[in-house]
């Protein structure tokens, strides 16, 4: 009983089973229809044929179909929590706007209105037309 006998592979680790759980040799990576989405995907658009590109659109609406469906349903609290985040939300926008407009419009007012610094005052030069108006 000097010998040393080796039942498995060579390089194989600890843990690591050779078959699928089914018995099948096959590798896992989901369906062909999945494997080949995924070899379009990295493919250019220009590079793709018509037919590839209908596959490829019809995966990706069969996905989103399929994540829609399976979309869990959002709790109660959740709900609430958004509403009021998106009032208060709401409010905090209307009230900034409000105060930068409010202030665009005191400064427009102070530079361009009587008195402001861009406003420029008629010079002595300029003819007086008032009398024509009598």
């Amino acid at each position: 009983m000097n010998d040393l006998k080796h039942f498995g592979i060579p390089g194989m680790r600890w843990g690591i089973r050779r078959k699928n759980p089914d018995g099948s040799t096959k590798q896992r990576g989901g369906s062909e229809d999945f494997k080949r989405t995924k070899q379009l995907r990295k493919k250019k658009l220009k590079d793709l044929s018509n037919n590839e590109i209908k596959d490829l659109n019809n995966r990706l609406q069969l996905e989103k179909q399929y994540k829609e469906l399976t979309r869990k349903k959002i709790s109660f609290g959740r709900k609430k929590v958004t509403e009021i985040l998106s009032k208060v939300g709401g409010d905090l926008v209307s009230a900034a706007v409000k105060g930068f407009t409010e202030r665009m419009a005191e400064d427009f007012a102070s530079r361009y209105g009587p008195g402001g610094s861009a406003y420029s005052r008629p010079s002595a030069d300029v003819i007086d037309l008032k009398f024509l108006k009598d």
